[in-house]
């Protein structure tokens, strides 16, 4: 098995041998294409390399980008930990507040049984429910 790290070094290699070949090309072309290789720095680089002699952000590619998406997505995923642990305390605050509330409702009551229904509990039954029962 070949380590990962030995592979991305082979792509690098594999990658800037293409950008070599790919400029030469628009060297020896004598005009024939644009000067730029679409794919060198979009997205902090690409896969794909093209070479044309028509502007292709005339059909929407993007504009080359000097930043990679790991940079522009970094703060956000940065914040990440921060943003769940205040949704989980939040959270867990509106809990304890809501169960503190239904024992001192069920405190104040007087009953034997827990808040939520059972026999003894604040929620009586209505008056014609003991009748269709029987």
């Amino acid at each position: 098995m070949v380590p990962f790290f030995a592979l991305d070094r082979e792509f690098e290699s594999l990658r800037e041998e293409l950008l070599e070949r790919a400029h030469a090309t628009i060297a020896a072309g004598g005009g024939r294409y644009l000067n730029r290789v679409w794919g060198e720095h979009e997205f902090g680089g690409t896969c794909v390399l093209y070479l044309s002699d028509v502007d292709l952000g005339v059909m929407g590619w993007p504009a080359p980008q000097t930043e990679s998406i790991p940079s522009l997505t970094e703060p956000l995923i940065a914040k990440t930990p921060v943003i769940g642990f205040g949704v989980m305390g939040t959270l867990l605050g509106i809990n304890w507040v809501i169960r503190r509330r239904m024992k001192l409702a069920h405190e104040q009551s007087g009953t034997s049984d827990g808040p939520c229904g059972g026999p003894g509990s604040p929620v009586t039954p209505h008056a014609g429910d003991e009748q269709e029962r029987s």
